[in-house]
Parts: C-alpha cells; structure tokens; sequence
C-alpha cells in the first residue's frame, strides 16, 4: 500500500455532464473503492472541453489529498474512540496520579464521560461538542469547580495538541471564604476531645498540616531535642503514600508545648506511628472526622473541617508577623499566592490594627493636616 503510485483518474461524459471517477481509502479497509463526482456540464453555454474537465478531476483529487501518505495512513489506521483512548490514558498514565486525584478522575470518567463521549471517534470530540456538553453539566447543578476538574480531564485524555486550541466558556466559580479556626476556637475543640485525639488535634492546630499528613507521622519524624516534626508523607485510604506536593516535604518547628504534649504521648516509644489503631494500622481520618469532630463543632456551634485547622494556622502566623516565606515553608506551599488564600482575618483583628493606627490620625489634625 504504501508504494502505490499516484492517480490522475479518469474522465468520461455521462448525458449531458463530465463526471470524472477515483480510487478512494476506506477507513478500516485494506481496499479501495470507486468514486465518481460531478465536473461539469458537457454541452451548451457553460460547456468545458475534456482536458478542462481532467484540470478540474486533478485539481479535486489534490484537495482531498487522495494522493497523500497521510491519508493512506489515516484511512487504513483503525478509528480510535473515547472509551479506547480513556483506557490506555488509566493503563499507562492515570496510574502515576496519586490515588486521591486517581479515584476522582475515574469517578467523572465513569458517570459524565464514556457515557457522553465514549463511542465517539476522538476527531469528533471537538470544541462545540464540549461546549455543549459543559453546559448540560451546569444545568443538571453541578458547582463550577466539579465543572472544570471534568473538563481537565477530558483535556488530559484527548491530544493535547487539539485541546490547547480550545476555546471554552465555563461558569464562573465564585470564591467563598473557607471556614476557619481562631486560636480560641481550637483551643476550646482540643479541650473537648476525647483524650485519645488531643495530641492529634494539638498537632493539626500548631502545625498546620494536612490530616493525611498527621495521621502519616512516625515517632522518628518527631526530633524533640530541636522540636522539629519533618513530614515525609501522608496517608490515603489507609494506605501511606508521598505528600501531596513536592513542596510538602518539609520540616516544622514546633512550641514547647506541643513538644511536652508529645513527648508525654510517645511515652518512650522510639519507632512506630506516632498515631496508631488498636490493629497498628493508621487510624482512619474520616471516622475521627464523622464520629469525633463534628460531634464537638456541633456543641460548640462551629462551622469547620480538618482543612479548617490548617486556614486558622496559617491566620495566626500571618496576623503575628511572621515571614511570609517561613510562613510557605512550615505549611508546604508552592507559592505566597496560595498561602494568602489561606489567610483571615477576623472582625476583632481589624479593629486592633485600627486601633494601633489611631495616634498616626491625631497626630496628623495636630499638623493641621484634615482629618
């Protein structure tokens, strides 16, 4: 096949018409069928001559590419579709994701994906087609944010090189603050838990780490000589796995107090979890979440996560002046532009600070300046 030579096709009149007829590839055929197409009239005042209407045949043909390797090559290869495409992209890629993001990427594929686009050759997945398709998604309710993780992944499985090009319209997602723990509030959550999870909550209030990140430690990450707690992983699903960025790799220098708090908890242990189940297993951080947490933010009338933890920490070293980087670096973030969004401040804060600004507001109507 990949030697055949190139066609001119033939002429011939049919009444009173030139037609001109071509060998034409069939996808997912090793043969070649016939093609006959219109060229021209052959009589009359519009009449062309039959070296005219060959031109015409030869012209055709090149548009089309009949001629071309690439369309050889197109036309035997088989037709690759949107479930094929999504099964090698979980064999060979999605396996590299961690089992988080995996497990959620598989959950849109499942249940918006193959059943909208599976069957579809991947040329026809085309930019109005996704459109279409996001705009369905938003009107059956999905939030902005679920939105545009499923169009991520539509993007990861289709060419890139196509996708890039793409020019789509996706609802706005609006930016709500996230609940957030004063150091009151988490003082008062540390007293009400049970005495089994206060050091847990301790560390997740003066740290700042993730949960999965806690419920990872080991007793050698724990240097109470320095009080520094260095982060090596995190733990999903019970199972240990790298934090979630490279960025949380870290070490974070900790009080004295949590220091006395832990050292009172490993209770001479030197190896093992630092937060172990009866079975030696890491306890599981969505049944602390359901049946210890909530209970207590219920009684104290909070809003809050685990997540809620790490905002109110990274409040609290904000509002007392710490380095912004020092600030990125004990929390594990890439960037200060994340860090800020992790950044509040409460009503009481912003009244203290107007207090301090105060004096500079007298002494200016002292200058006689207005005001």
């Amino acid at each position: 096949m990949s030697c055949r030579s190139g066609q001119g096709g033939s002429v011939f009149k049919k009444g009173n018409t030139w037609r001109g007829r071509f060998l034409e590839d069939v996808p997912g055929s090793d043969k070649r069928v016939y093609r006959s197409v219109l060229l021209g009239m052959a009589t009359g005042e519009q009449a062309m001559t039959k070296p005219e209407a060959k031109r015409q045949l030869k012209d055709l043909i090149q548009e089309r590419g009949i001629n071309t390797e690439a369309h050889l090559v197109r036309s035997i290869s088989p037709v690759q579709t949107f479930r094929q495409r999504f099964t090698f992209w979980e064999e060979n890629i999605a396996c590299h994701y961690k089992p988080a993001t995996r497990t959620t990427m598989l959950c849109h594929n499942t249940k918006h994906l193959i059943p909208d686009f599976g069957d579809l050759p991947l040329d026809q997945i085309t930019q109005d087609l996704v459109q279409r398709f996001i705009t369905k998604l938003h009107k059956a309710g999905l939030s902005p944010k679920s939105i545009r993780n499923i169009v991520g992944v539509i993007k990861l499985i289709v060419d890139q090189r196509i996708a890039k090009d793409w020019q789509l319209k996706l609802p706005d997602n609006p930016q709500h603050e996230q609940p957030y723990f004063t150091l009151e509030q988490m003082l008062l959550i540390i007293a009400a838990a049970p005495e089994k999870y206060k050091v847990l909550f301790m560390v997740l209030a003066f740290t700042g780490m993730r949960i999965g990140e806690a419920v990872g430690l080991h007793i050698e990450d724990v240097d109470l000589v320095n009080n520094v707690i260095t982060i090596r992983r995190s733990v999903w699903g019970g199972k240990e796995q790298a934090p979630k960025t490279q960025n949380a790799n870290r070490r974070v220098t900790i009080d004295q107090n949590l220091a006395n708090a832990l050292k009172a908890h490993i209770n001479g242990k030197t190896s093992g979890r630092l937060f172990e189940s009866k079975k030696k297993n890491p306890v599981c951080a969505n049944n602390i979440a359901k049946r210890i947490l909530k209970p207590i933010l219920t009684k104290l009338k909070l809003q809050g996560s685990f997540h809620s933890f790490r905002h109110g920490r990274v409040s609290i070293l904000q509002q007392n002046g710490v380095p912004g980087d020092l600030v990125k670096e004990w929390i594990g973030h890439s960037t200060l532009r994340i860090t800020s969004r992790y950044t509040h401040f409460s009503d009481d804060f912003r009244k203290e600070i107007i207090g301090r600004l105060t004096p500079l507001t007298h002494l200016s109507t002292e200058k006689g300046l207005p005001g």
